[in-house]
């Protein structure tokens, strides 16, 4: 599995040495976003989510991030060997 830090311009996501333009794949890719008050956890493919956890608790990420891993990948049928990879935000 790898970790890339992507950056969305419309519908493809870049990063250093890499380009994953959604829909073009059949891949699961995990998403993370800590970059709010509110975390969210996703899980898409072909650039379509599949299963989504948004925490209610704010600022609160470090305590629920891993529960709210295994709740997208519980909803969406998959384990994480299947997650090809993994997608974060940057910033707020």
């Amino acid at each position: 599995m790898r970790v890339y830090l992507f950056i969305k311009t419309e519908n493809v996501f870049q990063s250093a040495g890499y380009t994953y333009i959604c829909g073009s794949t059949m891949d699961y890719l995990l998403h993370i976003d800590s970059a709010t008050d509110a975390g969210t956890v996703a899980i898409s493919r072909e650039g379509v989510p599949v299963s989504v956890a948004v925490t209610t608790e704010t600022r609160n990420h470090a305590a629920t991030i891993n529960t709210m891993i295994d709740e997208v990948l519980a909803g969406s049928g998959i384990t994480l060997g299947e997650v090809a990879a993994v997608v974060v935000c940057g910033g707020p």
